[in-house]
């Protein structure tokens, strides 16, 4: 990729790591409920040695977010601008996924609009403010249709496994 095309999307995800980084202890104020709730009980079993692969606690849901949370506290202790961190880290990956996806889908131009327009979505920037589980979701989601994308040929010529996919049922009959 050429230098000229590399800075506007380095440019992009600057801003946006600035958006979720900027006052990020005082904006939102104080903690929510979840915030707490994933810092000292979830985070905590995983400080512990507990390695589930399922929390059952409220209504259950996939460890993840957990363990990188449980990872931040050993790496810059439980403040409130640490634990957010992880959410803006996982916003940060969401932009760089969803401009990977707007750009095999429609190029690169209407690729680093839409990016630029979720790093200034208020759902994307709070959702990257809090600490939250379900902003760790988002990242893996894009990724995901990207590879199915990517497998069909989407953006790009359809590679020959792809065309044999297709001719399999016609042989088969």
């Amino acid at each position: 990729m050429s230098l000229r095309k590399v800075l506007p999307v380095a440019g992009l995800l600057f801003i946006g790591f600035f958006l979720r980084v900027h006052a990020l202890y005082r904006v939102p104020p104080g903690w929510r409920d979840d915030e707490v709730l994933e810092t000292t009980v979830h985070a905590q079993r995983v400080l512990n040695g507990d390695f589930p692969i399922f929390f059952r606690e409220a209504n259950g849901h996939e460890p993840l977010y957990h363990y990188v949370s449980a990872g931040a506290i050993l790496l810059w202790g439980r403040g409130l601008f640490q634990m957010r961190l992880v959410s803006a880290f996982f916003g940060l990956l969401t932009l760089a996924a969803h401009y990977r996806l707007a750009r095999r889908l429609f190029g690169s131009r209407v690729a680093l609009i839409a990016t630029l327009a979720l790093a200034f979505s208020f759902w994307a920037l709070i959702y990257s403010r809090v600490k939250i589980r379900h902003i760790s979701a988002l990242v893996f989601v894009l990724l995901a249709f990207d590879a199915f994308l990517r497998a069909l040929g989407v953006g790009r010529r359809a590679p020959r496994f792809t065309l044999r996919c297709g001719a399999f049922p016609w042989d088969a009959s």
